[in-house]
């Protein structure tokens, strides 16, 4: 687990999170709607990354945990020490503005956008998956529109 607990503070001075382990994913979910472009790129340039020893927790029956590899292969992808979960870091610091998105309003966002996902066993097939989503690409062209 990560050592380094003090309060994270956006440029605003505004507290995010009181005594959240700084940098974590988890700590912005939902959170950064408010924040300025040059806010949101610099969280996402300080995000906190496992390195590659670090000790993912195993769970369930089978054992499984996140593999360090996934982050190399979805560059989106971020995993949360404190939650034990991955994230998409697009789709949490670019967020479309509806909730429901894609056409005729049929994707809702949910895990690895509002809440962590951690089904270890489907993981690679859900990550593709989202990758996929209409509101994912959304998102990456409003990050991609945000360094403009």
């Amino acid at each position: 687990m990560m050592e380094n607990v003090e309060e994270v503070k956006i440029h605003s001075s505004k507290t995010l999170l009181s005594k959240c382990v700084r940098n974590d994913v988890s700590c912005y979910v939902g959170k950064t709607v408010s924040m300025s472009n040059d806010e949101k790129l610099d969280i996402l340039d300080h995000l906190w990354i496992p390195n590659v020893s670090y000790n993912f927790p195993k769970s369930g029956k089978r054992n499984l945990k996140f593999q360090h590899s996934w982050l190399y292969e979805f560059k989106w992808l971020a995993y949360s020490d404190i939650e034990d979960g991955a994230y998409c870091k697009i789709c949490i610091f670019f967020p479309s503005p509806n909730i429901c998105v894609g056409k005729g309003s049929h994707e809702a966002t949910g895990r690895l956008v509002l809440d962590k996902y951690d089904h270890w066993k489907n993981a690679k097939e859900d990550f593709k998956k989202h990758e996929k989503t209409d509101y994912h690409k959304f998102n990456q062209l409003q990050e991609k529109m945000s360094y403009l």
